[in-house]
């Protein structure tokens, strides 16, 4: 009874139990988890793993102008990998209502839960669009200060002013954009909300939880980041000899590669982006602990305030 309470959503928790309970309920059913999500893992692993190969070509077609053939592989490599990420979303954000509902862990299968990892999936492309609106701005800024900041020496008061101007802009990121991490996560939990509703509803609650929401963010992240560091050492080093190789080759030097480099280095790229793709959903688990807890807090601050006025 301890352990069903413990993996309740809506519960009051502190930022270190709110990942404490994400990893334990990530870890506890990690085989339901990937008998769920395995084929769509590894989908997106391969189609990740292509991508990276025929960015090798584009780089190539692009040096040498020749036929653009590569480029339109590249561009459906792409395409299909954000359809299957938003069909594994779907399916991710799919067992977490079905946790929020029952309080257990279930496993699902696209057959039997077709309709709802298809609302869920459609919901992710909606969450990605909304992403790329509202990140457009910094990433404007971001671009406008690299490039003011190529030409300039670290000597130059130019250089300084526009330093500053980008730490502004880091600072006013995270204090303004994190609160949108609680929402798109209440915009997929709560399946029946609106998008704007959602931003504009609770974006309040969001900055009110400004601190919490920090704490579980950097601390998950920081286990993500390095979780998915020492996953991804062997794929560091294969593909820094695979780029000193194809620069060679680019200048005009013989590849030093044997013939059948370019498919092992697809073959441990998958498998290393496969695990990794884990990793990178196991961040989600303390998020989505984060918002019950949100919403656990504003409930019990009404109440409080309800029994005050009493």
């Amino acid at each position: 009874m301890k352990k069903e309470d413990n993996c309740l959503l809506y519960k009051s928790r502190s930022y270190s139990a709110c990942v404490k309970a994400g990893y334990n309920l990530f870890t506890d059913n990690f085989r339901k988890l990937f008998s769920s999500t395995w084929i769509l893992v590894l989908i997106v692993s391969l189609l990740k793993s292509a991508i990276e190969a025929s960015g090798f070509s584009l780089i190539a077609t692009i040096r040498h102008i020749e036929p653009v053939h590569m480029i339109v592989i590249y561009t459906i490599l792409v395409l299909l990998e954000i359809v299957s990420s938003f069909i594994l979303f779907g399916i991710i954000f799919y067992l977490f209502q079905q946790h929020k509902q029952t309080g257990t862990y279930s496993r699902c299968s696209l057959k039997g839960a077709y309709k709802g990892i298809v609302h869920f999936s459609i919901r992710s492309s909606k969450l990605f669009v909304w992403t790329i609106l509202l990140y457009t701005p910094i990433v404007i800024a971001t671009c406008f200060f690299a490039i003011r900041m190529i030409p300039l020496q670290f000597s130059d008061p130019a250089m300084h002013k526009y330093l500053i101007l980008s730490i502004l802009s880091f600072i006013l990121f995270l204090i303004f954009y994190l609160p949108f991490v609680f929402l798109m996560v209440k915009y997929m939990i709560e399946d029946k909300s609106h998008s704007w509703s959602v931003i504009t509803k609770g974006y309040k609650d969001g900055i009110s939880h400004w601190g919490f929401s920090f704490a579980v963010i950097f601390l998950s992240w920081l286990i993500t980041a390095i979780a998915v560091l020492i996953i991804n050492m062997p794929e560091l080093v294969i593909h820094q000899a695979n780029i000193i190789s194809q620069n060679g080759v680019l200048e005009g030097d013989p590849s030093g590669l044997p013939n059948y480099f370019g498919i092992l280095v697809f073959i441990v790229s998958s498998i290393i982006t496969f695990m990794a793709q884990y990793a990178g959903i196991a961040f989600l688990f303390p998020i989505y602990y984060m918002y019950g807890s949100i919403e656990t807090q504003k409930i019990e601050k009404v109440d409080f305030e309800n029994n005050i006025e009493q």
